[in-house]
């Protein structure tokens, strides 16, 4: 029973979901109008409950909604079925303006289309877990042959024995004489990558996976010739992989393959629409309620332990390492401050420049809450990679050699290095190189989600204090 539940994810997914979607437009329509929808001539709301099956189900064929997802993690498979739920929504949409049906109730539409994303999110994390269960104990596993024993091979026999739920197990590996072997169990070197042929016939083998060098592009069309033949799917992994950083994704350059080093999710447009909407909604509603009270207190606060402007501007390096004035309250002293306008000193612990009240705003970060001004100027975002001044800019660029992919992206008033404990300070070059190292896996890794999480460490920084906030 376990084993049919696994092998027929395709069809039960699909099942599934037709299931889920006639429940959530009942329980919508009961909801709106305390009584369930019926299938007679007399109810408008008759064909459209046809209309949105056969809708699903034509999407179902016109996209990739229902595929093997033996690689996939929870995320990845929560991710696509809410970009399938949005095309399906868009069309909804589309469908009733065309077909001017105004008997469509919108509160109808949300409660159908929640109900229907909860139910679907819900099924699909407690079946990915289910099939990681049954993955444990040992069924629905997939027999891997790796064709090669070096580097390339070696990347994947670290996902496999990292990542069991994924449901593979090798079985063996068949090593290239010009090829030196460093993968960790090499007592499953069963061969040569001649002897692929004699493997295929003698073991039982789901998948091959050709793990090869590119120089060696003959005995890459071989092992793919052989697996043809005997009906056995295989892929091949570019040696690049192996190279470059775990980002590395496939695209095309007007149909040609191309490997791009990394994944950068912030290319998209429609992730970078969905950033820039948070932003300035987060912006605005920080100026309009936060800021002028903030505003008031710091000065109040300065005419007595610090006379001076409110605020503080720095040129720094943003987005594509264009400079930009950043806005700041100020939290040193004018005097000391002015003694060597033009020498860029960092700030240090216990630091005889800052002031009684910059003390307090550096420790609870609030002496970055003016920067909400450069989000809406479109300089800034609320979370990302935090602008340096172009003096320290020009200090690191030449020295760490991921440096400047940080400027990818818009910087931000908090970021993914600094709720990890390297803010303030790089007195060192680990440190540097350590936060660049954060900012450059937040660049590769973003999500929304990711964004709430790190503005949520910041607040949680805020109220207890920042330890290396000085």
């Amino acid at each position: 029973m376990n084993r049919y539940l696994v092998s027929q994810s395709l069809r039960i997914r699909f099942l599934v979901d037709i299931f889920f979607l006639v429940i959530a437009f009942s329980v919508a329509h009961y909801l709106r109008y305390s009584h369930f929808p019926t299938l007679i001539e007399r109810d408008p709301y008759s064909l459209f409950y046809l209309f949105l099956v056969f809708l699903w189900i034509t999407i179902s064929l016109m996209f990739p909604v229902y595929h093997e997802q033996r690689g996939h993690s929870i995320t990845n498979s929560v991710t696509e079925f809410l970009k399938y739920v949005a095309i399906y929504v868009s069309f909804i949409a589309l469908s009733i303006v065309i077909a001017r049906w105004t008997f469509v109730s919108r509160r109808t539409l949300i409660y159908f289309i929640s109900i229907f994303l909860f139910s679907g999110i819900s099924f699909r994390v407690i079946y990915k877990l289910y099939v990681y269960y049954i993955r444990a104990k040992g069924d629905n596993i997939k027999n891997l042959l790796v064709v090669g024993a070096g580097p390339v091979a070696a990347v994947i026999e670290s996902k496999v024995l990292t990542r069991p739920e994924m449901g593979y197990k090798i079985s063996g590996y068949l090593k290239d004489e010009a090829e030196d072997s460093v993968v960790r169990k090499p007592h499953k070197i069963c061969g040569k990558v001649s002897d692929l042929e004699t493997i295929l016939k003698t073991t039982e083998v789901r998948e091959v996976a050709i793990a090869l060098s590119g120089a060696n592009r003959q005995q890459i069309l071989e092992a793919v010739s052989v697996c043809d033949r005997f009906g056995i799917r295989c892929w091949i992994v570019p040696d690049f992989f192996a190279l470059t950083s775990k980002g590395a994704v496939l695209d095309s350059f007007d149909g040609i393959p191309i490997l791009k080093v990394r994944a950068e999710p912030l290319q998209s447009v429609m992730n970078r629409f969905y950033k820039r909407l948070f932003d300035l909604f987060v912006a605005l509603f920080t100026l309009i309620t936060l800021m002028p009270v903030l505003m008031l207190v710091i000065w109040v606060a300065n005419r007595f332990y610090s006379p001076g402007p409110l605020f503080f501007r720095q040129p720094r390096n943003g987005m594509n390492g264009n400079v930009f004035l950043c806005y700041k309250f100020r939290s040193m002293n004018v005097q000391q401050c002015d003694e060597n306008p033009t020498e860029f000193k960092q700030a240090t612990k216990n630091d005889p420049r800052i002031s009684k009240v910059g003390a307090i705003l550096r420790k609870t970060n609030l002496d970055e809450f003016p920067q909400v001004i450069n989000v809406l100027l479109g300089e800034m975002s609320i979370v990302g990679p935090r602008p340096h001044p172009v003096e320290l800019n020009n200090q690191w660029v030449e020295e760490i050699s991921k440096y400047s992919i940080r400027h990818f992206v818009k910087p931000g008033l908090t970021g993914w290095a600094q709720v990890n404990g390297y803010r303030g300070e790089t007195e060192t070059k680990r440190k540097m190189v350590k936060r660049i190292q954060y900012d450059v896996w937040y660049i590769e890794n973003w999500t929304f989600g990711l964004d709430l999480k790190i503005i949520l460490y910041t607040a949680l920084k805020m109220v207890r204090g920042d330890k290396t906030a000085y």
